[in-house]
């Protein structure tokens, strides 16, 4: 077994996995779509010269920063192809995000977030205290500065809510 790179682009960003398998053609068999490297390309990190918004410090500080950050998603991002989790299975076959409004009571204070999840269910099964709504609620309709202000600020990926966030949302 071997760790290949994999990655699902969606234009704005991506989600980046490293998954075990005995060979490429393994990975690439199950998930057609999908590119696969041996190992991660310099692209993700290090910004073509073309790119004229970036000095030659700039580039040479994200390359010697990349051995961090690809260790950052090894640490919080490796599968093996016989146990991928269900999630990391829907992203890879194409399957689409859907953004929801969540609110949040607290000491009768409410606050909003939007979600980018698969579905409600995912988002209420870890956060079951939460209200999850599909379209923007009535009540946030008439607050527009709230409305906006939640999402600029407060759209998180349900994989890649910060920790202060994801604390405050569990209580």
């Amino acid at each position: 077994m071997r760790e290949y790179f994999v990655g699902y682009d969606y234009g704005m960003g991506g989600h980046w996995f490293f998954i075990q398998a005995a060979s490429l053609n393994e990975i690439t068999d199950k998930y057609p779509n999908i590119p696969v490297w041996k190992e991660v390309p310099d692209w993700m990190f290090i910004p073509p010269k073309s790119d004229k918004r970036f000095t030659t410090e700039m580039r040479e500080m994200a390359r010697l920063n990349k051995p961090s950050l690809i260790a950052d998603i090894e640490k919080s991002s490796t599968y093996s192809i016989k146990s991928i989790p269900l999630i990391v299975h829907n992203v890879l076959v194409g399957k689409d995000f859907n953004e929801f409004f969540v609110e949040q009571e607290n000491k009768g204070e409410i606050t909003f977030y939007l979600i980018v999840a698969f579905s409600k269910e995912e988002i209420s099964g870890r956060y079951p205290n939460l209200r999850v709504y599909e379209n923007v609620p009535d009540h946030l309709l008439n607050r527009p500065e709230t409305l906006e202000d939640t999402k600029l600020n407060r759209r998180f990926h349900i994989q890649n809510i910060p920790d202060e966030i994801n604390i405050f949302l569990k209580t």
